[in-house]
């Protein structure tokens, strides 16, 4: 019996899924028809896992392999083999495996693959009956197709559905990665860190925008999250590189300096704001290439993919080629898709609309593509002409198109002013959040951007400097 190579493919990651993840296998109980799986490794794995989960309601994790000791007798030499490579590539750490995966997402796509082989099957055996001339056989072909889908009827009854009102109450949705909670950005900022979130920054130019996509970027990774950072054209590729290798290095980047930079770095101690003065050597390649790897390794950190565009050739339908194809080829879905920054992205819809118009369609498409994806999507806007002078930036300081506040999920304002510059501060402030509590109060940050670190710690303002 041939074994069917489903490395990377969707086949692969159901039975994954199975072998992990509770939440998983509940959900797609109904929907999985083993017979329309054409691999026989699979096959023998998923009634494995809906055996167990019929059994103990949960997914198997490690006893998989005391399943597959006990049955490994009985399988056939080449389902022998493909079972234990499976088995082989999966960590020890199940849990880690159950954190890991987009539940949301991959029930979606084994949703789109069993309709697809369903309708593959039907159009297979009608065609036959057909070309046998064979009426009878094709209008029980006909009557016998049933749609594959997660559930059984569309929609739910929100007022007496018993199972959806329980597991709406009882849902509780996970943080992806954080500042320190106990600080008052952590407390301001984590719970918008979650899949579908669709976060953006707001200010003017040269106030920060790029290193703070950087951050959450970085934060997300280290949190082992798949990160896929989209540079529009505003940095390029070798800028982008320096700062994040920066920003693991905690050094300057002025690669050409022929001496060590003497540096400003601001913290905190007892509620007052001090200054340590380091001279600090530029990084060169070499050392920031170890320095990345150390921190990648003690991190355990998964994946980070840059991709890189000129100005005003990347749109919304590019970053979804692009995320398909990381799917495809790699194996990768974003847990976080940063976008530097969204006013840079082209529409590539209808020329004939209006600028705004279109500006707005590409914020659709934002808002959409968390929702799709079940990613937190993450972004940056410019402020108006109007922000350059204003300490505190408001909701009139848009560009372009009000309607943009309109489909994010929360947007913060980055409020700075010459003399926080020069003391390394910055604020916070949420413009606009959907659902939850509002942080009605600015939050100062402490930060160095010549050692690419937008962030060192938080307070609450009115704090005394000390020099």
């Amino acid at each position: 019996m041939k074994i069917s190579r489903i490395d990377k493919k969707i086949e692969k990651k159901i039975v994954i899924g199975m072998i992990v993840s509770t939440e998983f296998l509940r959900q797609i109980r109904e929907s999985v028809k083993v017979d329309l799986i054409r691999n026989s490794g699979v096959k023998v794995i998923m009634k494995w896992c809906l055996d167990y989960f019929d059994k103990f309601d949960k997914a198997p994790q490690a006893h998989i392999q005391d399943i597959y000791d006990s049955n490994s007798q009985t399988i056939e030499p080449e389902q022998l083999t493909f079972i234990s490579k499976l088995l082989s590539t999966l960590s020890q750490d199940y849990e880690s495996l159950e954190e890991d995966l987009n539940v949301d997402y991959l029930l979606d796509e084994s949703r789109k693959f069993f309709s697809l082989e369903s309708l593959r099957k039907f159009r297979d055996d009608i065609t036959q009956a057909i070309d046998k001339r064979n009426v009878e056989e094709a209008e029980s072909c006909f009557q016998q197709y049933q749609l594959i889908d997660r559930v059984p009827t569309s929609g739910i009854d929100p007022v007496t559905d018993m199972n959806a009102i329980h597991d709406s109450f009882n849902f509780r949705e996970e943080t992806m990665f954080s500042f320190p909670s106990k600080e008052p950005l952590g407390q301001m900022m984590n719970h918008q860190f979650k899949r579908e979130s669709f976060i953006a920054f707001l200010a003017p130019e040269k106030r920060g925008k790029t290193f703070w996509l950087i951050e959450l970027a970085m934060r997300a990774y280290r949190a082992r999250k798949n990160v896929v950072f989209f540079d529009a054209g505003d940095m390029g590729e070798k800028e982008m590189i320096l700062r994040i290798q920066g920003y693991v290095s905690k050094k300057p980047i002025h690669y050409l300096a022929k001496k060590k930079e003497r540096i400003s770095i601001p913290y905190l101690e007892d509620g007052e704001i001090l200054y340590e003065k380091k001279r600090i050597k530029p990084l060169e390649w070499g050392d920031a290439y170890k320095e990345s790897m150390k921190w990648s390794k003690k991190r355990q950190a998964k994946n980070f993919r840059l991709l890189s565009y000129a100005n005003s050739t990347l749109s919304p339908l590019v970053i979804r080629q692009e995320l398909d194809r990381l799917e495809y080829f790699e194996g990768i879905i974003p847990d976080v898709v940063v976008i530097d920054y969204a006013d840079i992205l082209v529409h590539g819809g209808r020329k004939s609309e209006e600028f705004r118009h279109q500006k707005n369609e590409i914020w659709k498409s934002l808002r959409a593509l968390s929702q799709e994806r079940h990613c937190c999507v993450i972004t940056a806007t410019q402020a108006d002409a109007a922000s350059y002078d204003k300490a505190n930036i408001g909701l009139s300081n848009f560009s372009e198109d009000k309607r943009q506040y309109g489909h994010v999920t929360v947007m913060y304002g980055i409020n700075q002013t010459e003399d926080e510059k020069k003391k390394g501060i910055i604020r916070i402030v949420e413009l606009v959040i959907r659902g939850g509590s509002p942080f009605f109060r600015q939050v100062s940050v402490l930060q160095c951007l010549d050692i690419c670190r937008p962030y060192i710690a938080s307070y609450i303002p009115e704090k005394r400097i000390r020099k």
